[in-house]
């Protein structure tokens, strides 16, 4: 099942065409669709102009948008029951459901973790929402930790990075950054002042290493402190970070859910063979961090020079 987004604030809307035998089925008659994320609930009873719209012109056979941009829902996935209301069926009943993921904004900084991640690899009920706070908050707390750790922002975002030219003989800039997804600019002012008349440098004369942030100049520049401007866009979206980091990120923040959970930081139990359990110390984990977390970690930090 693919995964819809919403984005918060936004005028995006998702289209949905509900079907039977692979055939679109005619709404002409419903009266009301509602949708659920967790415990709050979105109804439209116009088809014309509600949240939910449906059987208008333009529209496929089976066809209805959700426009919920302008809604107050919690940021997450949520496995979205699909309810139709219709004459005969007065209490409604269930379509389907809809994989959907709210997020706060198309250029808000992206979340790798979401609470509905957390829930399957705790096993948790996907619908109880009474742990989600916890859950968010363990998730927000280990991608700030991996940004931390590994001296680089993960999230796709844009930058205005200023760098120095400490010879006149360095050919290459080293972005803070990466993967590089665009390269958008390039100037040289030796008064720091990045007005809209300094010329921007030549795309013929530099390319880069998207995967390294790693700029190779075809020319020398002039040596000076803080005198280069790079502007960029860098880093991984949702669908594109690493599936094995994306993991790890999941096992640490599950870890320290159990652990607030049930209050137990320093010790852990586990269940032995004929029944009981033994209690064991938890300091062979520096800092709290399970040991493939940091050895990633260290592994994907950024180089410098």
């Amino acid at each position: 099942m693919s995964t819809e987004i919403i984005y918060l604030g936004r005028d995006n809307s998702i289209v949905l065409v509900l079907k039977s035998g692979g055939v679109g089925v005619d709404l002409s008659g419903v009266t009301k669709i509602t949708v659920a994320f967790g415990a709050t609930l979105i109804e439209s009873a116009n088809p014309v102009s509600g949240i939910i719209t449906w059987a208008q012109e333009g529209y496929e056979t089976g066809e209805i948008r959700l426009n919920l941009g302008d809604q107050s829902i919690s940021q997450g996935i949520y496995n979205v029951p699909i309810v139709i209301f219709d004459v005969a069926n007065p209490d409604g009943f269930v379509w389907g459901m809809a994989l959907i993921r709210i997020q706060a904004d198309a250029g808000a900084t992206q979340s790798f973790l979401t609470v509905y991640d957390l829930k399957l690899e705790l096993g948790l009920d996907l619908n109880n929402r009474e742990q989600d706070a916890r859950l968010a908050l363990m998730a927000g707390m280990v991608q700030d930790l991996w940004d931390n750790l590994t001296g680089r922002k993960w999230a796709s975002q844009a930058y205005t990075e200023i760098q120095s030219i400490p010879d006149n003989i360095m050919t290459r800039l080293f972005l803070k950054n990466y993967p590089v997804s665009n390269l958008e600019s390039i100037k040289i002012d030796g008064n720091r002042e990045w007005d809209d008349d300094i010329e921007l440098l030549d795309a013929g004369l530099y390319s880069f290493d998207p995967e390294t942030g790693i700029i190779y100049l075809d020319i020398f520049l002039p040596e000076g402190s803080r005198t280069v401007q790079v502007k960029y866009t860098a880093g991984y979206g949702y669908d594109d970070l690493p599936a094995s980091i994306k993991q790890l990120m999941i096992r640490q923040a599950c870890y320290w859910y159990k652990q607030a959970k049930t209050a137990s930081y320093n010790t852990t139990n586990s269940s032995q063979p004929g029944g009981g359990s033994v209690s064991q110390g938890l300091n062979m984990l520096k800092d709290g961090l399970l040991p493939e977390f940091s050895a990633a970690a260290a592994r994907h930090r950024r180089f410098s020079i």
